[in-house]
């Protein structure tokens, strides 16, 4: 069973999964109609890079039991760049 602080620490994990999944929906939606622009490629780019990296490599360590504490700021740390650098619904 892994601790409240990693509970919290999957749950921020999943939400950020599926705001990204909205955010890639949206920009496929606009790509139907036309071309993006080079900052809507690039969010799109960074949103599957981001989906990849949280559930290949970030929720596995989440999930552990026995998650550090640096490790576990270290993904908060990235979370909160990501949550600030894209255009994300909250």
């Amino acid at each position: 069973m892994a601790s409240p602080d990693s509970a919290i620490l999957v749950d921020a994990l999943r939400r950020t999964r599926e705001a990204l999944e909205d955010l890639l929906a949206r920009l496929n939606g606009v790509a139907d109609n036309r071309e993006l622009t080079v900052s809507e490629e690039s969010h799109r780019r960074k949103a599957k890079r981001a989906i990849r990296r949280i559930t290949s490599d970030y929720l596995p360590w989440a999930r552990l039991k026995s998650l550090r504490a640096d490790r576990a700021a270290a993904i908060a740390f990235w979370l909160n760049g990501l949550w600030a650098s894209l255009p994300l619904d909250e």
